[in-house]
Formats: structure tokens, C-alpha cells, sequence
């Protein structure tokens, strides 16, 4: 039996249940109940949905594309579809590995915070510091690992990613049931009806980014092709988004149920004890963020690594000399340096999932999914309804990725009044 499925399940479960999950408890606040549980159903289905297209459309034209820039010049043209499938791209595993030191620096300094306020029996006076140290370690640990050589190789980190994905989730989640409902809890959003419709538009793009991802044609190439990859990679969909729903709904609701609107924008902040629960979830969360960072990184490092062997570059076609092994180390180690500064310059993780979320993932994840199946399958070669499903769920994310993009975009300016640079 081929099992090849299952590698492709934890690649997802490990990049798609991410840290930044635990962030939604405060997203969802601003969607409310109804509002939040429905826009969590919706990404899921329509993610299912174009994940499985994805799964067909990676043997389009009976050639096995294993980059998702790849698939767009044989369905959209060489010049449209890599010069759009690349920029997309760059923008959102930019966006990511910018994103994932911000919310794996809040756990190490959560793990500091709570270790020493228990160390120091409660009391949190001497146990304060700085976020952007923090950041910066993080940071750190991605350059020792950059020189990793591709997605292949990755695959006991993003093992490892999808076993501490469940296990944060599943410590936030008893965390939140064990405090109950806390005293004084609501659930009403407060501030102006203005200030609220932006906030919402925000949280749309962050429960978008959390389903999204725009390396799924880059795992399932990791995949054996007996005699189809595409099997196995629709199986993993299922399987491994079912997973990350039930993740997502169970940290959302117990979240959002014992803190009402005043949970933290990381609900391990509002849960605060048992420390051991903290810190082990922190950790984990630490772990997979190593693993996330990674799967993004590579994908634009593969690029970067194409682009110098084939002497756009360097000037002289070779592979593997000293030459361009310095080249790739140098643009691997500037790459984390550059995102690890942004991520001290902007830690507003609500609203960077917002806007990377409306930027790239709803193009890449939900509206170009649709539009390259219908102009690979033809119009003729489509059910009426599953044309029409295509051009819903591609209407759909046009408006919600330009209502996240406003939202996100004065969410930042918003926070960055108060901000003090690298504090």
C-alpha cells in the first residue's frame, strides 16, 4: 500500500497548523460567534476544494510540475504565469518568514516570563523583557539551519512540526477549559462600529492565511509517483485539513469562550497557569515555527539557487562550485537576516497575517486555483455547477482579500503610533 500520503498529511499539518494558530482566538473575537465559526467553515471547504484541484492540476499536461511557479507557466504562458506565480509567491513566504519570528520570539519570551515569575514564586516584577531579543534568537537558529539543501530534506523537521502542532493546540485548548469562563468575560467588540468593521476585515485575512498554502504543488513533488502522485496528495488534503479544522475550532472556541473579547492576541498569554502547560506549549509552538519557517524559506531559496546555477547571475554555467555554494549561503543567510529585521521593526502579528494573508494567499490559495483549473479543463470539459463553484469561490476571496488588505493596513498604521522602534 502506498503511504506516501501520509508524508504529504504531516507536511500540511505541520505548515497549515501553524504557530500563529493560537493567534485566532483574537481574530475571531472580532468576528463574533456566528460570524467566526461560519468564516472557519468556509476557508476550510473552499480550501478542500482547491487543494484537490491543486492535487490534478500538479500532472497538468501529463508533465509533473513541482514547483507551483512551474504549473503557472504551463497553464497562464511563460512570460504571465511565472512572472505572477513568482512575485505572489515572494511576497507571501516574505510575508511568512517575517510573521513566524515575531510569534515563536512572543513564546520564547512567554517561556522566559513564566519560568521566571515561577521561579521567583508568582511574582513577575524581575521577570519582564524586551520582545526583540527574542526575535533576534529565533533568527538566529534559522541561520544555522538555512544551509539545509531542499524541501526533501526536510522531512523529519516537518514531522516534527506536525507532532508539536497538535500537541500546542491541544495543551491551548485544555488550558482554556480548565479557566473556564473568566470573571468579567464579554463578548461584544468594543471601540467605534469603524474601528470594529476594520478589525473584522483584518481577522478574514488571518483565518484565510491559516488555511492557505502556496506550497502545496512544492510537497506533493516530495511525493512517490506510483504510477500518480495525485491520489495520495488528495488524500493528504483531506486528511491533513480535516486535522488543521478541528485544531483551528477547538483552540478558537474554548479561546474565545473563557476570554471573550479580551483575549490575548496569543491565547497562551491569557491563560497564564499551570506554567508547565505554558512552557511546554511555547515550546512546541518554537519547534514547528522552525519547521514552517523552513518549508517558506525554501521555496524562495530554490528559486534564488535556479536562478545563480543557471548563470543568470554569475555569468558561467556551473552547478556546484565554490563559487556558487558562497553565492547561495550568502542570499540564505541575507534572507533571514533581512525577514528577522522586519519581524523586530513590525511585531504586529494580527495584522501581518491580515495583510499577507490578503495580499498573496487568497490569490494564490483560492483565486488562481479556480481560474487555472477552469482554463485547464475548458469551459466545455466543466459541469455547469463546478464552473460556477469555481467563479464563487474566486469572487468570493477578491472581496475578502481587499476588505483584509484595508483592514490589516490600518491595523499596522494603528499600532505603529504607539510603537517604539526595536523596543
Amino acid at each position: 500500500m502506498d503511504r506516501s500520503w501520509f508524508q504529504g498529511c504531516y507536511y500540511l499539518v505541520a505548515t497549515v497548523g501553524a504557530p500563529f494558530l493560537l493567534s485566532l482566538p483574537a481574530s475571531f473575537a472580532c468576528l463574533g460567534w456566528a460570524g467566526g465559526t461560519v468564516t472557519v467553515l468556509v476557508a476550510y471547504l473552499a480550501t478542500l476544494w482547491c487543494a484537490t484541484r491543486m492535487a490534478h492540476l500538479h500532472e497538468h499536461g501529463g508533465v509533473r510540475h513541482t514547483r507551483y511557479r512551474d504549473l503557472g507557466v504551463a497553464v497562464f504562458g511563460p512570460r504571465l504565469g511565472r512572472a505572477l506565480v513568482t512575485a505572489l509567491q515572494l511576497v507571501v513566504n516574505t510575508g511568512m518568514c517575517t510573521i513566524y519570528p515575531v510569534v515563536c520570539g512572543q513564546a520564547l519570551q512567554s517561556i522566559y516570563a513564566t519560568a521566571c515569575a515561577a521561579a521567583h514564586s508568582g511574582s513577575g516584577a524581575a521577570c519582564s523583557a524586551l520582545l526583540s531579543p527574542w526575535i533576534a534568537a529565533f533568527a538566529g537558529l534559522q541561520l544555522l539551519l538555512a544551509p539545509l539543501p531542499d524541501v526533501a530534506s526536510l522531512a523529519p523537521v516537518q514531522a516534527l512540526g506536525a507532532a508539536t502542532s497538535l500537541a500546542f493546540c491541544a495543551l491551548a485548548t485544555a488550558g482554556a477549559l480548565l479557566r473556564g469562563r473568566v470573571p468579567g468575560a464579554a463578548y461584544d467588540f468594543p471601540g467605534p462600529a469603524s474601528a470594529r468593521v476594520l478589525r473584522a476585515f483584518s481577522a478574514l485575512g488571518s483565518i484565510t492565511l491559516l488555511f492557505g498554502n502556496t506550497v502545496l504543488i512544492e510537497t506533493q513533488a516530495t511525493l512517490a509517483a506510483r504510477p500518480s502522485a495525485v491520489r495520495p496528495m488528495r488524500r493528504a488534503a483531506l486528511v491533513g485539513y480535516s486535522v488543521v479544522c478541528v485544531q483551528v475550532l477547538a483552540v478558537v472556541l474554548s479561546g474565545y469562550g473563557a476570554f471573550g473579547s479580551g483575549v490575548d492576541s496569543l491565547v497562551l498569554n491569557s491563560i497564564a497557569h499551570p506554567a508547565w502547560l505554558v512552557i511546554t506549549a511555547n515550546a512546541c509552538m518554537v519547534a514547528n515555527g522552525v519547521a514552517g519557517y523552513l518549508m517558506f524559506a525554501h521555496s524562495v531559496f530554490d528559486w534564488v539557487d535556479t536562478r545563480i546555477a543557471l548563470a543568470h547571475w554569475t555569468g558561467v554555467e556551473y552547478r556546484d562550485s565554490g563559487a556558487v555554494i558562497l553565492k547561495r549561503l550568502a542570499f540564505r543567510a541575507a534572507f533571514v537576516a533581512g525577514t528577522g529585521f522586519l519581524a523586530v521593526a513590525l511585531p504586529f502579528i494580527q495584522d501581518l497575517m491580515g495583510l499577507v494573508g490578503a495580499i498573496g494567499y487568497a490569490p494564490l490559495c483560492f483565486i488562481l486555483p479556480c481560474v487555472m483549473w477552469v482554463l485547464s479543463r475548458g469551459r466545455d470539459g466543466l459541469r455547469r455547477g463546478e464552473l460556477a463553484l469555481c467563479a464563487l469561490i474566486a469572487g468570493l476571496f477578491v472581496l475578502v482579500g481587499a476588505a483584509a488588505a484595508a483592514g490589516a493596513a490600518w491595523g499596522i498604521v494603528d499600532h505603529a503610533r504607539s510603537y517604539k522602534f526595536f523596543s
